[in-house]
């Protein structure tokens, strides 16, 4: 992480403009010492640049640009806080120009000196400085560079509180889920309670059972009982009997629901399709529908077909719910 353009750290990378600056400086020593060099038969700058690592460690001579691309790289392809880069122009006046070294060296200095500051505010933040150093760009601009990263038992109290958030919404999804199953069943009691009262009132009120009874499965909770009923004399009468948990759900069914179908048939096609339709259509698929459903007890029971053109929306609609 690079905080070289974070407002909370401006005091830590900050550029200073090239500004004069009258500095004291030990004339006699710096000529000495390149003189001492020329002796020995070593370029000023060369002197120069081992004086100065000598003095403040890794020295690097190179430019370095100011936009924020240039300060990243150089921040991921350093190390440790004593980085110090010098343009090789700025290096060239500073091995000459006694003035210049002084002033360059003074700012140097600085950097070095603010280093505990900086690491005690990034450490406010949870952060910790795994780079830094200070660039004397070509134009003579200084500027302070920091990389770093939050501190391990940062990084620990963020991962710990992020698996304690995943392991509530795992818990509440579990809770949703269990809810939803239980109310699912009762739903399923009921409804087969309804329609065994149903069934057995219109018994009552006279209408008898001719042989016919068709079972239609909507969805894994909902059944629903299609009879083909006749008026008789009230001597004739059929005792029936439904277990409906004897009923099975086949796994082309449970894809998609019969009122899911008409809706779609009627949406797409402009048709409306009976329950009966479908279930004739889906045994034309292969698709079985119970083991009771659309079977006749008796050859002579009328039953209508489906339609060619009806017949046709409906496969379009098994084939849009991946039954077929």
């Amino acid at each position: 992480m690079n905080f070289s353009n974070v407002a909370g750290v401006m005091q830590m990378a900050y550029q200073y403009q090239n500004r004069t600056q009258k500095t004291s400086v030990n004339g006699n020593s710096f000529t000495n010492s390149l003189q001492e060099a020329s002796g020995a038969n070593v370029s000023k700058v060369d002197a120069y640049t081992e004086q100065l690592r000598a003095k403040y460690g890794n020295v690097m001579i190179t430019n370095v640009g100011k936009d924020q691309n240039s300060m990243d790289n150089l921040g991921m392809g350093t190390a440790g806080t004593s980085n110090v880069v010098i343009a090789p122009n700025i290096l060239e006046q500073m091995a000459n120009e006694p003035e210049k070294a002084a002033y360059y060296e003074e700012k140097i200095q600085y950097y070095f000196d603010s280093l505990p500051r900086y690491a005690a505010e990034l450490s406010a933040m949870g952060h910790e400085i795994h780079s830094s150093g200070i660039v004397v760009h070509p134009d003579g601009t200084v500027t302070h560079y920091i990389s770093g990263d939050l501190k391990p038992e940062e990084k620990a109290k963020i991962d710990a509180q992020i698996k304690a958030e995943q392991e509530e919404k795992a818990k509440r999804k579990k809770q949703y889920q269990e809810r939803s199953q239980e109310a699912a069943e009762e739903r399923a009691k009921l409804e087969k309670i309804q329609y065994q009262k149903q069934l057995t009132e219109q018994i009552q009120n006279g209408q008898k059972y001719d042989g016919t009874i068709n079972f239609h499965i909507v969805g894994p909770t909902h059944v629903e009982t299609v009879v083909l009923l006749s008026q008789r004399k009230a001597d004739d009468y059929v005792d029936v009997e439904l277990e409906l948990d004897e009923l099975d759900i086949t796994s082309a069914e449970t894809k998609a629901t019969y009122k899911e179908i008409q809706e779609y048939v009627l949406k797409e096609h402009g048709l409306k399709v009976s329950n009966l339709y479908i279930s004739q259509v889906k045994r034309k698929c292969g698709i079985e529908v119970g083991e009771n459903y659309n079977l006749p007890k008796i050859e002579d029971s009328r039953q209508p077909q489906c339609p060619e053109e009806k017949e046709k929306a409906i496969r379009d609609a098994l084939e849009h719910f991946g039954m077929v």
